[in-house]
This record gives structure tokens, C-alpha cells and sequence, in this order.
């Protein structure tokens, strides 16, 4: 009983304390500023407001290509395959075909030591 007693009474003066408190900041909330407002700026030749675009202009970007790699030279030598040259020079037999592509008129079965033939990039 005497517990239920100091909590209510408790309550009581902490309630009491709260409603002290909001009248405070209500009044706090209430009174006016003194401060006038902002105005807007003024151009250096009137006295009238200066209006600005709502956003700066888009910027332009340029799209670069991504680089590309020359194409290389390459020169025959004894026991060559255009698969020997891919696997060697670009690491992976199957670019052959590419190689062939590069050289038109190149005979993959007839290749000539000292022959100077176009490699892709790599």
C-alpha cells in the first residue's frame, strides 16, 4: 500500500513538473521572431530581385572507344602452324582462324620460312 502511494504521488509532481515544462516551451514557441525575413538578391545594375535557372546546364561527357591494340607482324620460322603461332603469340591455338582471317590469301598448309604474316591484337 504504501508503495502504490509514493508511486502515485510520484506521478503526481512528475505530471506536474511536465505540464510547468510544456507551458514553457509553448510560450518559447508562441513569441515572434525579430528577425526580418531573407530577400532575395538584387542585380548590380537595378534594384530588382535576380531570377537564376532552377538547375546549371547538363555537363557533356565524351564516349571514348576503348583502346585497341595495333595488329603485330610476325615472321615464319622452320616447323611453324598457324595453331603453333596462336597458341605462342595470342595463347590459344583456336585464334588460328583469326590469323588466317588477317592473311588473305595465306595457305595455312603451305607457310613459307621468312614469310611475314598479320597477328590480331592480343
Amino acid at each position: 500500500m504504501r508503495i502504490a502511494l509514493v508511486i502515485t504521488l510520484g506521478l503526481l509532481i512528475g505530471l506536474t513538473g511536465c505540464r510547468k515544462n510544456e507551458k514553457d516551451v509553448q510560450m518559447t514557441i508562441s513569441e515572434p521572431s525579430a528577425q526580418p525575413p531573407a530577400e532575395l538578391p538584387t542585380t548590380p545594375d537595378s534594384s530588382e530581385p535576380a531570377y537564376y535557372d532552377a538547375a546549371p546546364p547538363p555537363i557533356q561527357s565524351a564516349v571514348l572507344p576503348p583502346p585497341t591494340q595495333p595488329s603485330m607482324s610476325y615472321t615464319i620460322i622452320r616447323g611453324d602452324t598457324l595453331w603453333s603461332i596462336a597458341v605462342r603469340e595470342l595463347g590459344n591455338g583456336q585464334r588460328w582462324r583469326e590469323i588466317s582471317a588477317l592473311n588473305p590469301g595465306l595457305n595455312p598448309n603451305k607457310l613459307r620460312v621468312g614469310q611475314t604474316i598479320t597477328l590480331p591484337p592480343r
